[in-house]
């Protein structure tokens, strides 16, 4: 019933969210919805329906490149460029959560260096000794 529809691109939009939680099935047909659906949406249109397939299919890399040999030239560059836009997207996040780690890490450490100070200051060393063993100032274990 839903291929009656006349509208290629909701044909495949339709089918896409029917089978949106069978890989199998969405990987059997990628190629064929692609084609079908892509050629009759604007960019926009391409790139949300490509951006939902991309994140519902495990397709790896390897098999989209297979894939995309048999693809018309138009709907290949734009699955191309779309592939592209989320793997760079996927990279910024990734450096974006590693910079996160790194700052945790840091405060940590400095954290921990703050608590060594403290003992230190406690057993009565030298307060400047203590910042040159430790890289703090003297005001920070002044502060303690």
């Amino acid at each position: 019933m839903i291929k009656a529809i006349e509208n290629r691109f909701l044909v495949s939009a339709l089918l896409l969210l029917k089978h949106a939680f069978e890989e199998l099935w969405l990987s059997q047909n990628f190629k064929d919805e692609l084609v079908a659906g892509l050629g009759d949406a604007s960019g926009v249109l391409q790139q949300a329906f490509l951006m939902y397939y991309f994140g519902r299919a495990k397709i790896t890399p390897g098999q989209l490149g297979e894939m995309l040999n048999d693809l018309p030239l138009p709907i290949r560059d734009t699955v191309m460029s779309t592939y592209d836009m989320i793997y760079d997207k996927g990279r910024k996040e990734e450096r974006a959560r590693a910079q996160r780690l790194i700052e945790q890490e840091r405060a940590k450490a400095y954290a921990e260096k703050l608590r060594s100070a403290l003992e230190f200051k406690k057993m009565g060393i030298p307060i400047a000794d203590i910042a040159k063993g430790l890289q703090l100032s003297v005001e920070e274990v002044e502060k303690l």
